[in-house]
């Protein structure tokens, strides 16, 4: 008697490991891709000197993207919400990048709306630091985040 409970005991501390194990491993976050940054300096129109609003100005992607290139921003603003479409065209295809200021924040949000030739079917979202208008129509941000197909 003693040892079938002692293997009933055994019996259920397994399965009970294993649905613990099974529920722990369905909860852990799956990667998001793969560490991509995108380092930019560029320049505002003299008539815009407002971060973002139709700046241009060349990148250096490192990471999971490698390449570099030239970008152009595309600014609209609405409430406390600025949009700007980025389109970084560099020498493996073009990315164009949707971001999202909250302007009562600061808060900066980038995600891929689409890419091509070596970029095509990327996607991928993080966020952007950095002074952005640091001089009179100077550019200077950092995208972070992750990318995958």
């Amino acid at each position: 008697m003693r040892r079938s409970a002692t293997s009933i005991s055994m019996l259920s501390l397994l399965l009970v490991s294993a649905a613990v194990a099974g529920s722990a491993s369905a909860q852990v976050p799956v990667a998001a891709g793969r560490p991509a940054t995108f380092h930019c300096e560029g320049k505002t129109p003299s008539s815009d000197t407002v971060r973002g609003g139709g700046g241009r100005g060349r990148c250096t992607a490192s990471g999971a993207v490698k390449d570099r290139g030239s970008f152009v921003d595309y600014r609209s603003e609405s409430g406390g919400t600025i949009q700007i479409r980025r389109v970084f065209a560099g020498n493996k295809g073009t990315l164009i990048f949707r971001v999202t200021i909250k302007a009562s924040s600061g808060a900066k949000r980038w995600s891929i709306a689409s890419g091509t030739r070596a970029y095509a079917g990327l996607r991928g979202s993080g966020t952007e630091t950095g002074p952005g208008a640091y001089g009179v129509n100077d550019l200077l941000f950092t995208m972070r985040g992750f990318v995958h197909r």
